[in-house]
């Protein structure tokens, strides 16, 4: 199960992490949050039966992204000094949900309408559908668990935007994403990144991209 998944996984998740080790403190309640968040969405009836078959599909990659973008994320968080388990929690469930609508592991590296429109031969007219929806179709999910935590339906809305606007769905820049919708941009960004790129060399090429109040910040903190 995902669970399982995610616990076989850590070897290779520490080795992609690189220079975001931490104290075996932190990492310690880091995966017990990952291990949390994955038994909430797993109890709930909605959900468990999609999860379980997207993310513990070992035949895709979905299940492994979700977690190193969980992992980084929090690590950012810890970073910029939000260390509760709340902030944890939050960020590990929109991991797991954010791509749980999408049909391809590569449909996942798309942000703005142009590479939308770069992959759309690779795509039929209902994967190209299920991607411009599947942003709100995850935070239409999120809100369907018990007691849903709040700010996870806005971080997966936002998942796709980009600091200077342009990205997905809405185009919203800086100003209107949420810091913890922020984080996770970072996050996965990195991670996409990380499959080819130092964590120096990231930085310096997404100088610009993350030229902006707040996501400054940010980036400084994942390159400590």
């Amino acid at each position: 199960d995902v669970l399982k998944f995610t616990e076989e996984a850590y070897p290779k998740i520490q080795k992609a992490l690189g220079s975001l080790k931490m104290t075996p403190e932190v990492d310690s309640a880091i995966r017990a949050t990952v291990a949390l968040s994955v038994e909430s969405v797993r109890w709930n009836r909605d959900l468990s039966g999609l999860f379980e078959k997207t993310l513990g599909n070992r035949e895709r990659n979905l299940g492994l992204h979700a977690t190193l973008v969980a992992h980084v994320a929090c690590r950012i968080a810890y970073r910029m000094g939000w260390k509760s388990t709340s902030t944890r929690h939050k960020l590990c469930l929109a991991a797991f949900l954010h791509d749980i609508l999408l049909p391809a592991d590569r449909m996942g590296h798309i942000h703005t309408y142009e590479e939308l429109l770069a992959e759309s031969a690779h795509l039929t007219k209902g994967d190209i559908a299920l991607f411009e929806d599947h942003a709100e179709g995850a935070a239409q999910l999120v809100l369907k668990m018990e007691l849903p935590p709040p700010d996870v339906e806005t971080i997966l809305r936002q998942h796709h935007e980009s600091p200077g606007g342009g990205g997905m769905p809405t185009g919203c820049n800086y100003q209107q994403i949420h810091p913890l919708a922020a984080v996770f941009i970072l996050a996965e960004d990195w991670v996409l990144a990380s499959e080819t790129q130092t964590l120096p060399d990231f930085a310096k090429r997404n100088a610009a991209r993350y030229d902006y109040p707040h996501f400054r910040e940010l980036l400084r903190k994942l390159r400590e």
